[in-house]
């Protein structure tokens, strides 16, 4: 897996939070640690539980991004 920071988090935690499936598709194919966190301990899954919409969720558990009581 390729190193990324912090750009390339609010990137995608942003596509995340706006329902765009295919960015994150294209993210995690790519090398994205789906598991990162932020120093305010912000996760993936945090900014999917705030978009409301449940298929974001089912899509980041089967990219592997754990469940906030799983971290």
């Amino acid at each position: 897996n390729q190193s990324h920071g912090w750009e390339e988090y609010m990137w995608l935690e942003h596509h995340i939070k706006k329902g765009e499936f295919d960015a994150v598709h294209w993210m995690f194919q790519h090398g994205y640690d789906q598991n990162k966190k932020t120093d305010d301990q912000a996760t993936l899954m945090k900014a999917a539980e705030k978009s409301g919409l449940p298929e974001m969720i089912e899509l980041l558990i089967s990219y592997g991004v754990k469940r906030l009581d799983k971290i």
